[in-house]
């Protein structure tokens, strides 16, 4: 797993978090499979992460992809 993917894992289970959703409820936004959603809060990647993806959280959250995959934490 590269850096950036390891960022995005942290900073999605920081989002989640801050908006109070379990796994399930951030994974059917996002349009994971429940497998995606577990991979991810255990902080592994998952090949169901795209660019609509990231889309999807920039419109939710407001978060650019640029923020995502980077190394600050949001």
């Amino acid at each position: 797993m590269n850096a950036a993917q390891r960022n995005f894992c942290r900073n999605l289970k920081t989002l989640r978090r801050r908006f109070a959703l379990n796994e399930w409820q951030m994974a059917r936004y996002l349009k994971l499979s429940d497998e995606a959603a577990e991979a991810l809060a255990r902080g592994e990647w998952s090949p169901e992460v795209d660019q609509g993806t990231l889309i999807l959280i920039h419109a939710y959250y407001g978060i650019t992809p640029a923020q995502m995959l980077g190394d600050e934490e949001i």
